[in-house]
């Protein structure tokens, strides 16, 4: 939903063609100001990686990417940042560190080095989240988030990342959460834990 989002925000703000590469087609996408075009995995497109380099081909502004799955999407994605398409995309992770150490996974050890830096320097920014439940009957999204300032990419490029500093943390959202009387300080502290 967090994608979604953001392409709305982009339809009703700019004038911008958007390819979205999903699995499947979560949530149907009006044009607003922005010509959006959604395409599901397997029957408009191959995968992933094939569904960018089709955007790539059709010049999209802005390319969403439901899940970074192997390492032919992720060169995809790199190649189209560094191209000059913005590129939006989702990869697991508990944590900023967590997601960071996924993508670092999956590229390819041959130019393991050369394409640490190339991932660090087209980042602008990474924002983990994670539902959790508050009641029996009520779940809650918490997130940290990261803008990638010059020493961010250098902890990355150097494989500092897990000193990453988010400039809002899990706690922050935990924190107003307790403040708006949602949950618990106590049950804020379980799941600062957790």
């Amino acid at each position: 939903m967090t994608l979604a989002a953001m392409v709305n925000h982009i339809n009703e703000n700019r004038e911008a063609f958007i390819v979205t590469i999903e699995n499947p087609v979560e949530y149907c996408h009006k044009n607003d100001k922005s010509l959006i075009v959604q395409r599901e995995v397997g029957s408009d497109t191959k995968g992933y990686g094939q569904g960018l380099k089709d955007a790539l081909r059709e010049d999209a502004d802005v390319i969403v990417v439901g899940e970074i799955a192997d390492v032919e999407t992720l060169e995809g994605i790199l190649m189209a940042v560094e191209t000059g398409h913005l590129v939006l995309a989702a990869a697991p992770g508990n944590h900023i560190c967590d997601s960071i150490e996924y993508l670092i996974r999956l590229l390819r050890p041959q130019k393991l080095e050369e394409n640490i830096r190339r991932l660090a320097s087209t980042l602008r920014g990474v924002v983990s989240q994670r539902i959790v439940s508050i009641t029996d009957y009520k779940r809650q999204l918490v997130f940290e988030a990261i803008e990638m300032d010059e020493r961010a990419k250098e902890q990355i490029k150097k494989g500092t990342y897990e000193d990453l500093k988010p400039n809002i943390t899990m706690k922050d959202t935990i924190d107003v959460l307790v403040k708006n009387k949602q949950i618990t300080s106590e049950d804020g502290r379980k799941l600062l834990e957790n």
